[in-house]
């Protein structure tokens, strides 16, 4: 599984090997953000889109999550990448192999509408959620934002 830890923000001038000591004690340290990728296989049918139009037409999607952490000197962060992914997991489960058009009434299975339909069902879970990406490879995705207060 892909996943991509950053620690933002990083301050000018300082190297990633340039660390306080106190860091690692259990003082205070830069805000985390997580991110994990997981795969989607499914089906969609978009009549207006000529390579989409045809009923069973399926994809490997890439759904991926970013969500902000809190340092954690014993764990590294809470939440853990470990349990971001999981529930990643558990949300595309109930649309691994199935037809979109159908399990999504309402709404055109679309990358947008993919990427808002996993972030309704995340943010009971993970309510730090800013990020949610969908898309076909890791070059060409939907991203779709979302502002923390």
């Amino acid at each position: 599984h892909a996943v991509r830890l950053g620690v933002h923000p990083r301050k000018a001038g300082r190297r990633d090997t340039d660390v306080a000591p106190s860091s690692f004690s259990g003082a205070p340290m830069a805000e985390l953000h997580l991110s994990v990728k997981r795969p989607l296989h499914a089906g969609h049918h978009l009549p207006d889109v000529p390579e989409c139009q045809y009923p069973g037409h399926g994809h490997t999607f890439i759904v991926g999550v970013v969500s902000r952490a809190t340092a954690d000197s014993a764990l590294g962060s809470r939440p853990s990448l470990y349990e971001l992914g999981a529930e990643l997991e558990l949300v595309l489960a109930e649309l691994q192999g199935k037809d979109l058009n159908r399990m999504m009434t309402g709404s055109t299975p679309t990358g947008p509408n993919i990427a808002h339909w996993v972030l309704e069902r995340m943010i009971p879970s993970f309510p730090k959620i800013t990020e949610v990406m969908v898309g076909t490879d890791d070059e060409d995705r939907y991203v779709v934002t979302r502002e923390l207060r």
